[in-house]
């Protein structure tokens, strides 16, 4: 279990390193950059989906509605026969 917390860690203090390399505005720009790609993986992901729902004319999605067991249906009219 203790390779497993090392990993991380290890990823953690590389990065790290290579943070301290950069100078204030170059962790800003790299973290504008960072926000915008994904940003924009996000608007394709809502985009694309809401493509794929809509694609023709909503038949992508097939609903199948829940019917009543038979079993509630047999109780149902032995209730209706007892009244």
């Amino acid at each position: 279990m203790k390779v497993f917390k090392r990993i991380p860690d290890k990823i953690d203090l590389h990065i790290r390193k290579l943070c301290n390399c950069l100078s204030p505005m170059q962790k800003i720009v790299l973290t504008v950059i960072l926000f915008a790609l994904f940003f924009l993986a996000s608007l394709y992901t809502i985009a694309f989906t809401a493509y794929q729902i809509g694609k023709k004319d909503g038949k992508f999605i097939q609903i199948e509605h829940v019917h009543p067991s038979p079993i509630i249906q047999q109780n149902k009219n032995f209730y209706d026969e007892m009244e």
